[in-house]
């Protein structure tokens, strides 16, 4: 299942629009989760 991940992590974008967190938290924490891995060298 090579493409998990990007499903897993829209499926959870998803959940969280449901229970009304605000955009720019979640943007922001994505931002920061992409930025943390690549300097980790995770993604």
């Amino acid at each position: 299942m090579p493409n998990l991940l990007p499903l897993a992590l829209t499926l959870f974008i998803y959940w969280l629009t449901t229970k009304r967190v605000k955009t720019w938290m979640i943007l922001l924490g994505v931002a920061v989760v992409g930025i943390a891995g690549g300097a980790l060298g995770i993604f």
